[in-house]
C-alpha cells in the first residue's frame, strides 16, 4: 500500500492514526521506523539527537568507498571533527562573509559575458549556472576559477551532472532491501555499478588536484581549502593525522562540497531568475536592493 501511494506523507499520516506515533514498516527484511507527531519528533531529533543523528550508508556509497567526508560518513567523533574543520576553514576563506563577495562578483561578470555572447539567441541557462556556482566553489577549494571552456572544468561538470542525475534501477532498489539480490544482476541492469564508476572517476579528479597542490605547497602561503588540509596533515599529531587528515578524507570532503553545493544552488538561482522574469514587481525590488 505504501509503495503504491500517490503521496507518501499523507499515507503515513493516515497509518499513524491507526498504529500510533511510532510504527514499523518492513521493506523486505529492512525495518523502517516512522515517527509522527510534534512531541515524538522533537524527542527523537532534539532531546535525543545524539542517538538518531547517524544515517545508513547506501550500497552505492559503500561500493564507491564513500564512507568518509561529511555527507556520507556515519555520525560520531570523526564526523564532528571533520565538520568542525571544514566549517572553520571555509569561513577562513570567506564562506558566509562579505569577503566572498569579490569572488562572487568576478564570477557573475563572467556569467554575464557568457550570456551576452549568445547575442539575444535562445540558450540553456542550466549549464551556465552550474558553471558559475562550481567556479565559486573552485575558487575556495582549488585557489582559482576555471575558464568555462577548460577541459578539466568541463570534465568536472560532466561528472557532477552524471552523479546528480543518476537514479537507481529496479534491481538496485531490491539490493537496498536485501543483499541477496546482488546475485541476480543478470535479471536487470544495475545503475549502481555505473554510479560507482562515476564516483571513482570524480575521486580520481580530486586526487589529481591534491597532487598538484602538494607539489607547489608552501606552509607559509595557504592558498585554499586543499592547502589548509595539507597543512593540518603536517601539524596534527601522527595518530590524528592518520585518522582524520588522510588524502582519502580530503577527496571525499571535496566531493561533498561540489555534489551538495553545485546543483542545489544552481537550481535555486534558476528558479529565482524565472520568478523575476514572470514577476515584474519582484524584479524591480530585487534590482533596487
Amino acid at each position: 500500500m505504501v509503495a503504491k501511494s500517490a503521496f507518501l506523507p499523507a499515507t503515513l499520516t493516515e497509518l499513524s492514526k491507526q498504529y500510533g506515533d511510532v510504527m514499523t514498516i518492513w521493506m523486505g527484511r529492512v525495518p523502517a521506523i516512522v515517527i509522527s507527531g510534534y512531541e515524538t519528533i522533537r524527542t527523537a531529533l532534539v532531546k535525543r539527537a545524539e542517538d538518531f543523528s547517524s544515517r545508513k550508508i547506501q550500497p552505492v556509497a559503500a561500493m564507491a568507498g564513500r564512507d568518509k567526508g561529511v555527507l556520507m560518513a556515519p555520525y560520531g567523533s570523526h564526523w564532528k571533527h571533520q565538520r568542525k574543520f571544514a566549517l572553520m576553514t571555509l569561513r577562513d576563506f570567506g564562506f558566509g562573509k562579505r569577503s566572498l563577495e569579490g569572488k562572487i562578483t568576478e564570477e557573475c561578470n563572467a556569467l554575464v559575458q557568457e550570456i551576452l555572447s549568445h547575442n539575444g539567441q535562445p540558450f540553456d541557462l542550466k549549464i551556465m549556472m552550474q558553471n558559475a556556482v562550481s567556479n565559486i566553489i573552485c575558487s575556495i577549494v582549488f585557489g582559482g576559477r576555471f575558464e568555462y571552456g577548460d577541459p578539466d572544468f568541463l570534465r568536472l561538470i560532466r561528472l557532477l551532472n552524471s552523479v546528480v542525475e543518476a537514479k537507481p534501477s529496479f534491481m538496485d532498489r531490491l539490493e537496498m532491501i536485501h543483499p541477496v539480490f546482488r546475485c541476480l544482476r543478470f535479471i536487470g541492469t544495475s545503475k549502481n555499478d555505473k554510479m560507482t564508476r562515476m564516483f571513482q572517476t570524480l575521486q580520481q579528479f580530486y586526487r589529481e588536484q591534491i597532487e598538484k597542490h602538494r607539489v607547489t605547497f608552501d606552509p607559509n602561503d595557504i592558498r585554499d581549502f586543499i592547502d589548509a588540509f595539507l597543512l593540518e596533515q603536517q601539524r596534527a599529531p601522527e595518530e590524528q593525522a592518520w585518522e582524520h587528515f588522510t588524502d582519502k578524507q580530503l577527496q571525499e570532503v571535496l566531493m561533498d562540497l561540489f555534489v551538495a553545493g553545485t546543483e542545489t544552488t544552481a537550481t535555486t538561482t534558476r528558479w529565482a531568475l524565472l520568478y523575476m522574469m514572470l514577476n515584474q514587481t519582484s524584479r524591480k525590488r530585487f534590482i533596487r536592493r
